[in-house]
């Protein structure tokens, strides 16, 4: 018969900050490295041809993809270190960095004054050192959420099958980052992983309130398609300790003045670029794009939204807040990427299967926190190995299938859309219904 021992509210606050000094520890951080360094190694041996085939052209296939290296290059070169400048080259003029956060251009100018390189060699780089760790770093923010090594490691294994996959339009992945020019989503999902990590276990470490504050700094300077998914995630974790907190009103006030802190001061600090933003907003463009359909959701993302439904129910009766915070978060990323914005306003700055790409990834956790619940129940090491090996079976039978299509057929040449020449930069649905809405036509110089 088990033993269950009920703990006061400073010996819970006192476990949970234990566990997160565990996983923050030399010695934990090891192991994770040693994972991190080995699906970084998997990630480049899978996409080899592709990072090859980035780095070996002198430019990109994609007109998103040419315009950030361009102008991210006149920016370094002609405005850089200041955070704003004119661009006389782009639209009659214009002030820059515009249109997109910055995050990506600070850091590219900033490595292409430090390194001996060329720009473009900096921003390749930059992007390729991204995505490859991109699993190692879902490993390593995942045991303090899962509370598992074997969900970190399930975690990063489909995070690192995810980045794969080709061609995968939506975002994040290898193929809508080096491919279709999706330069800057990247960067931001990277801050979306470090920040809800730090951001969860606020209130256990003053370290982790510290690097929430930082990382979400960066976090709203990345990428535009990320701001809503943070907000979202902001929304649900307070809403949730308010609830928690019930009639008691100093813990409904504590929490308040907490996510307050974590949330208002890193916004007040990037006004510096949002200011003069606004400023400017008579050079401001956006539109918002067409939702996916439901019948695309369905097709791909039937799976990630299974399995994170039933890791919501697990850890709702497990009692894992965390796990259950990051997976309703998960299903209202799904539901949104499949609303329709346009009938509300068609000026957001909303791009659905955006939206939709940082669910899938997201998801990763969630289903790797549905493995680690039954890995703990297996005794022996050799019989959890075999079992993540049958987790990810389906996963990995798919990505070498398609990675098969291409490897074997070396004359295969993708077929192209008549936007911009790049290979599927939207979903078919989203992109027939974008085209329709264009009043304008790309130079014949850039072509």
């Amino acid at each position: 018969m088990e033993n269950h021992v009920t703990l006061t509210p400073a010996e819970g606050r006192s476990a949970l900050s234990e566990m997160h000094v565990r996983t923050t520890a030399p010695t934990a951080i090891l192991p994770l490295l040693a994972i991190g360094i080995l699906l970084a190694g998997t990630t480049l041996w899978l996409n080899w041809r592709e990072l090859q085939n980035f780095w070996s052209l002198p430019f990109t296939q994609s007109f998103d993809g040419m315009s950030h290296l361009v102008i991210g290059e006149y920016y370094a070169k002609h405005i850089f270190p200041r955070t704003w400048g004119w661009a006389p080259q782009w639209f009659g003029g214009m002030p820059f960095p515009d249109f997109y956060p910055p995050l990506y251009y600070f850091v590219t100018a900033s490595l292409y004054y430090l390194l001996p390189f060329s720009y473009k060699a900096v921003a390749k780089a930059f992007l390729c050192g991204l995505s490859l760790m991109l699993p190692g770093v879902t490993v390593w923010v995942t045991p303090s959420q899962a509370k598992s090594w074997w969900a970190a490691g399930s975690a990063g294994c489909l995070t690192t099958i995810l980045l794969s996959y080709q061609p995968y339009p939506y975002g994040i992945a290898l193929d809508a980052t080096l491919q279709n020019g999706l330069f800057t989503q990247l960067p931001g999902y990277v801050c979306l992983l470090l920040w809800q990590h730090y951001f969860l276990n606020a209130r256990e470490s003053s370290s982790a309130a510290a690097g929430a504050k930082f990382v979400l700094f960066l976090l709203v300077l990345s990428n535009a398609f990320i701001v809503p998914v943070a907000i979202l995630f902001a929304a649900v974790t307070c809403i949730s300790d308010i609830a928690q907190g019930g009639r008691n009103s100093s813990a409904v006030i504590n929490s308040v003045k907490l996510y307050a802190q974590l949330m208002l001061l890193p916004v007040a600090a990037a006004a510096f670029w949002y200011v003069p933003l606004l400023l400017h907003s008579e050079y401001l463009v956006t539109m918002t794009l067409p939702s996916m359909s439901f019948h695309e959701l369905v097709i791909a993302g039937i799976v990630p939204f299974g399995l994170t439904l039933v890791a919501l129910v697990t850890s709702s009766v497990r009692e894992d807040r965390k796990i259950q915070t990051i997976a309703l978060v998960c299903i209202l990323i799904a539901v949104a990427s499949v609303t329709n914005f346009v009938s509300i306003s068609a000026s957001l700055p909303v791009q659905p299967f955006r939206l939709f790409a940082s669910f899938c990834f997201m998801s990763c956790i969630p289903a790797g926190y549905l493995f680690g619940c039954f890995a703990d129940r297996i005794s022996r090491l050799p019989l959890r190995c075999f079992a993540l090996m049958i987790f990810i079976a389906p996963f990995a039978q798919d990505l070498l299938m398609d990675k098969a299509a291409i490897y074997l057929r070396p004359l295969y040449r993708p077929k192209k859309t008549a936007a911009c020449g790049s290979t599927r930069i939207l979903p078919p649905t989203v992109l027939s219904t974008w085209k329709s809405h264009l009043h304008w036509k790309i130079p014949d110089i850039l072509r």
